[in-house]
């Protein structure tokens, strides 16, 4: 029985070294060992030509995440027959964990919009954020939006994580992988193998 789950939720269009970097950073500092790692549904993205089938998504997280005993790869929002919030994911892991602590680990940009969240008050009455920071000026300003959070709602609970820098977007991925770079850096190379074998993100 864990007392803590993580949950680190995205696009994985395609899973690279900093998403892996936020779970390596939530289990080693919060000690959270088990970790859902959650691709979304294809249904947020479904006009985006750069997005690939949600089979592919799965598979490339389950590679990346393989010498990661703590972390796993999680259905839950690919089973949804629609488009979901946090809220409703985090509502549902309550219900099928209740005596666990939920740690939801997010990207330090995240924080500014994080009041426009759905149902945003509920959410932190019943999560704990884990926000990633990259350096000493990122981390201040992030330091200044948990301490507003903390001020405007009695319920939050949000803390920083520290993380090193990785200049690194899946975006900036794709492009590399369309104009045929295969020699990208911080992408697992059991992940480059696969993108290979499969033809991905070829223009």
């Amino acid at each position: 029985m864990y007392n803590k789950i993580g949950v680190l939720g995205g696009s994985f269009n395609p899973i690279h070294d900093g998403h892996l970097m936020l779970g390596i950073a939530a289990h080693e500092q919060y000690q959270i060992n088990r970790i859902l790692v959650m691709p979304n549904r294809d249904a947020y993205y479904k006009n985006d030509r750069d997005f690939v089938p949600e089979k592919a998504r799965t598979e490339m997280v389950k590679l990346a995440i393989r010498p990661y005993p703590y972390m796993e790869f999680s259905d839950l929002e690919l089973k949804r027959n629609k488009p979901t919030y946090t809220y409703d994911t985090i509502r549902i892991l309550k219900k099928m964990y209740p005596d666990t602590e939920i740690y939801f680990i997010i990207g330090g940009d995240s924080l500014e919009t994080l009041a426009q969240w759905y149902r945003i008050e509920d959410l932190m009455a019943c999560t704990h954020f884990l926000a990633a920071g990259r350096d000493d000026v990122f981390s201040d300003k992030l330091r200044f939006l948990i301490s507003d959070y903390r001020n405007r709602y009695s319920s939050c609970h949000i803390d920083l994580l520290q993380t090193e820098g990785m200049d690194i977007s899946s975006s900036e991925i794709r492009k590399k992988l369309q104009m045929g770079d295969t020699t990208i850096e911080h992408l697992p190379k059991e992940v480059m193998q696969y993108i290979r074998n499969h033809h991905l993100y070829e223009s």
